[in-house]
């Protein structure tokens, strides 16, 4: 039977693009090769901007198959730009498949465009999409985008409004501040107060990354204060004791001496993890023979002395 032209003229181009696009590929890396070991650096920004373009028309191409796409978004998490942005957004939010890998192009794009591509790809898509779309904002820590990730919080969909809560938490700011700080009293009932309680956590996290020590412990002993599950009031203890250095000595001391077994043995857990300065204030405060605090806490401050 003979073969149709058409098809045959299809493949041949499908053919050559390719072949196009991997000398491409191939120039660049050569190129990169070249520098290792010599002073003087190619210049290959004409071979990268050839290869966002057939990157970009790969993404808009209705014909393209899947793979060639997750590929187009890979490479464009290396060599795109704000021209990029567009056609990632309309992928993201396009095909439910894709998403994962347009949210990670746009996620490594360096330029404000990706910011404000997200948090308009966020009000168009639900579920899993918008969950992938939200915790790509909140890997770029996109403050803007605060107000918008506080309403999907209080919205009706628990798992979104979980994933925004963390968000919110990673990216800081005084806008997520209030939102946790407020719902970690109340939460909405579309929330867990369990997400709520792991969101203040990141948020305490980012305020210590962020030199904010004193802002953090105060963030850290709301969240040990509150009704949360035990294993997040947790963190809110050790974040808060290791936050507060030698000060946090006194949170420690109320833990061991709360009778309460999980919490007890929480703290003296913490007894291995503090300063050494933390430590000598700890025995300061407990004097020299302790006789209101569990014994596997004495056998703690034992081998610390040992150490």
């Amino acid at each position: 039977m003979a073969s149709n032209p058409g098809v045959k003229a299809g493949r041949a181009a499908k053919k050559a693009a390719q072949a196009a696009k991997t000398d491409l590929s191939t120039r660049i890396a050569a190129g990169a090769k070249a520098v290792q070991g010599s002073k003087v650096v190619p210049d290959l920004s004409g071979d990268v901007k050839a290869l966002e373009r057939k990157n970009i028309a790969t993404l808009q191409s209705p014909d393209a198959p899947a793979f060639d796409k997750d590929l187009a978004c890979r490479q464009l998490a290396l060599v795109g730009t704000k021209e990029a942005v567009p056609a990632l957004a309309a992928l993201a939010v396009a095909d439910d498949h894709l998403c994962d890998v347009a949210c990670w192009g746009l996620e490594r794009i360096p330029d404000p465009a990706a910011d404000g591509a997200l948090r308009e790809a966020l009000r168009k898509v639900k579920g899993r999409q918008q969950q992938k779309i939200i915790q790509t904002i909140a890997n770029r820590r996109d403050a803007k985008a605060a107000d918008s990730l506080a309403a999907l919080m209080a919205g009706g969909d628990a798992e979104v409004a979980a994933v925004a809560a963390r968000a919110l938490g990673k990216i800081g700011g005084p806008a997520a501040t209030r939102t946790l700080l407020t719902a970690l009293e109340k939460a909405p009932a579309a929330v867990s107060p369990a997400a709520i309680g792991d969101g203040c956590v990141a948020l305490a996290d980012t305020l210590l990354a962020e030199g904010k020590a004193n802002e953090a412990a105060s963030v850290f002993r709301q969240v040990r204060m509150a009704k949360l599950p035990k294993h997040i009031r947790a963190s809110g203890l050790r974040g808060e004791v290791l936050a507060r250095k030698v000060d946090g000595v006194g949170p420690l001391i109320e833990e061991l001496r709360s009778g309460d077994k999980e919490r007890v043995n929480i703290a003296v857990r913490l007894i291995y993890e503090i300063s050494d300065n933390a430590l000598a204030a700890l025995r300061s405060k407990l004097g020299d023979e302790p006789k209101d605090v569990p014994r596997a806490a004495l056998q703690a401050l034992k081998d610390r002395k040992q150490k």
